[in-house]
């Protein structure tokens, strides 16, 4: 909005822009809407004891939800192009219920004094049913309350009259077991399966078995570790899984069909009817996406348990990964859902540590840890050669997926340099033109420049094939959204009667795409910009004409700055002119408490009294100019895209805990 408007003039109106712009109140102000949320949730369990060591379990849970909202939206008129001259009553209900229903038996047992064994069988099942109506009417006889039905409606013709609605459902069985062994808590053994039914897949894929195990270790309890008394506990452990990743809700292996207004026709010449059209190709091949995993560890303590290590080493694999596949137009649907398919493969492989120190005596007591990991993530297969994703106001794709590299690579045009008054120029009209530059001779003789619009202030994209051309083959990875490192590091610290407690955490080697310079940095339009579009390249002063006829300067020359003249050869373009270091360092917490001793507290009846002031998010390091270098919003194709969403909060607070 227009900042020098304020919301609603002297008369208490809604106020109108100088620039047309719509009063972003007069929506709020006339909408008058209510949502209602019933939710009801209960559980019921038994546990038997059939035996000694010998136990049988069943507990059953079940959900009942009701949503329904109401919405009237009024007349009003608050520009010359801001008005709405019919209201309308729009309502919305939808149920949902559910149950999950569990029962196994489990056995434990000790052999010999030295053979611990635990053992457990299971199953479980559970289902779901939703379904939803949504409504509008227009000509309501009123706005009172008692009159805002849809049969009070004083009109059944128009379109915009209509009812939808929807439904889904689904079910799920499962058969579980477990087998836990040690002997004398030295060497551990723990193997699990289950077996897993969904309605998701086809008839004949519905079902997959998925195995796991893990063995461990105490070597420290071994003899020949006694005599290693700077060691307190150490285990090393090793583990191999699988897991089902199971396919969206609904049915998606199904073919579906889509009926739209623009599918009418006329048949035998009578009235138009409305036709429906194939809208996504039927898979009842689709089965269980496997997440199989295997992990390498070791846990240690040193000095009576006063440092701590811990170090995982791991391979992650999604195989058979749930994706959609696109298909060629001529397969019959329109503009509709790309099928469902098993081809998908993405391994994540990786270490993480964790560091820990502990005080538990004399009056400075406490803890600090450290964690740092790494993941190295590669594409091993597709259902396509490459996918390309994200997009941004009117940029797109931002991202590059391909077999071979890490998934949501950034893609585009490298900027080499800024142009500049020294680059050698010519003028076409009013455009003036850099020359040094690649170009191409055409069949009549004619130089066509890679950059044919490009003057002082544009910026120089790189011709990576030295063709003469600026095209798609000129693309590159410019960056990877996934951090080389990510890390988190706390201190927990009591000093007679003092207490104080941090945490920072952050990330290091990550880029990100700063979608927000496409709505800030817009040439185009009299919206909200930011701060360094005003020292932004200007190649010679713009000038206009006052009431006289004089020549006014409203924007100076500006030939000193780093800041592109942003024109649309640089504002549209995907290159590195968007994408910046992501890496950051957060205080994501502080606290500082303080316990008023007892001896005086006791003198007015109150047993504890703490007083404490603390903080979040209070500080960030990072060389990222977007609002937050932890973004989200995204899907994994489209990772790292900053689409400009609310920046994190920061909160400074006060308090005190008191016990009577």
């Amino acid at each position: 909005m227009d900042p020098t408007v304020p919301a609603y003039d002297e008369t208490g109106k809604w106020s109108v822009s100088n620039f047309g712009l719509t009063n972003p109140m007069v929506g709020p102000d006339m909408k008058d809407k209510v949502n209602k949320h019933n939710n009801f949730e209960g559980n019921f369990g038994v546990k038997i004891t059939l035996l000694k060591g010998l136990d049988f379990q069943s507990r059953i849970t079940a959900k009942l939800r009701f949503r329904d909202s109401k919405e009237y939206q009024g007349i009003y008129e608050a520009s010359a192009t801001d008005y709405n001259t019919q209201d309308k009553l729009i309502q919305n209900m939808d149920k949902r219920q559910s149950y999950n229903f569990q029962n196994y038996i489990s056995y434990n047992t000790t052999i010999a004094n030295a053979h611990n064994i635990s053992a457990m069988v299971g199953m479980e099942a559970g289902k779901w049913l939703e379904y939803d109506i949504a409504g509008t009417r227009v000509d309501m006889p009123s706005t009172d309350p008692n009159m805002l039905y849809f049969s009070k409606s004083t009109n059944s013709e128009a379109a915009i009259q209509h009812v939808t609605g929807t439904g889904n459902i689904g079910a799920h069985q499962g058969y579980f077991g477990r087998l836990n062994y040690d002997y004398k808590g030295r060497y551990l053994l723990t193997v699990n399966v289950r077996r897993d039914g969904a309605s998701n897949f086809g008839p004949a894929n519905r079902w997959g078995t998925f195995p796991s195990f893990s063995v461990g270790w105490k070597f420290a309890e071994e003899e020949f570790m006694k005599n290693l008394a700077f060691i307190s506990t150490g285990k090393i452990r090793y583990g191999y899984g699988q897991t089902g990743a199971n396919a969206r809700g609904g049915f998606p292996y199904l073919a579906t069909v889509v009926t739209r207004p623009e599918f009418r026709y006329t048949f035998d010449g009578l009235a138009t009817q409305v036709g429906t059209a194939p809208n996504q190709i039927a898979n009842p091949a689709l089965r269980w996406e496997s997440v199989n995993m295997s992990n390498l560890g070791l846990d240690m303590t040193f000095f009576d348990n006063r440092v701590s290590l811990t170090a995982d080493v791991f391979n992650k694999v999604n195989d058979g990964m749930i994706m959609q596949k696109e298909v060629s137009a001529i397969a019959g649907t329109f503009n509709g859902d790309n099928p469902e398919v098993n081809f998908g493969s993405i391994s994540n492989k990786g270490f993480e540590v964790t560091l820990g120190g502990r005080k538990s005596k004399g009056d400075l007591t406490g803890s600090i840890d450290l964690n740092f990991a790494s993941v190295r993530n590669e594409v091993l297969s597709l259902a396509d050669d490459s996918l390309r994703r994200g997009a941004v106001h009117n940029i797109t794709p931002t991202n590059l997926t391909r077999i071979g590299s890490p998934v949501a690579q950034f893609w585009g045009f490298e900027i080499e340099r800024m142009f500049t008054a020294d680059d050698n120029v010519i003028k076409k009209g009013k455009r003036i033109i850099v020359t040094n530059q690649p170009y191409t001779i055409n069949a009549v003789g004619d130089t066509i420049y890679a950059q044919n619009t490009a003057g002082p202030g544009d910026a120089k994209y790189k011709d990576v094939n030295n063709d003469g051309k600026i095209n798609d083959l000129d693309k590159v990875i410019l960056g990877s959204p996934l951090p080389k490192l990510t890390f988190g590091f706390s201190v927990n610290l009591q000093y007679k009667g003092f207490d104080f407690q941090a945490f920072f955490n952050g990330t290091y080697g990550n880029k990100i795409m700063n979608g927000s310079k496409q709505y800030l940095y817009n040439p185009v339009g009299y919206q909200n910009r930011g701060k360094a579009f005003a020292d932004r390249y200007v190649y010679e002063d713009i000038v206009k004409l006052d009431a006289d006829g004089n020549e006014v300067v409203v924007v100076p020359k500006n030939h000193d700055t780093e800041m592109y003249a942003m024109r649309a050869e640089t504002y549209t373009k995907m290159s590195s002119f968007f994408v910046e270091d992501g890496s950051f360092l957060r205080l994501r917490n502080v606290v500082l408490g303080y316990t008023v001793p007892k001896t005086i507290t006791s003198k007015i009846g109150v047993e504890k009294l703490r007083v404490y002031a603390g903080g979040r998010n209070l500080l960030t390091f990072t060389k990222y100019t977007g609002l937050n270098p932890e973004i989200g919003g995204n899907n994994i194709l489209e990772m790292g895209v900053d689409i400009g969403l609310y920046p994190v909060t920061k909160m400074v607070y006060f308090g005190a805990n008191i016990v009577f």
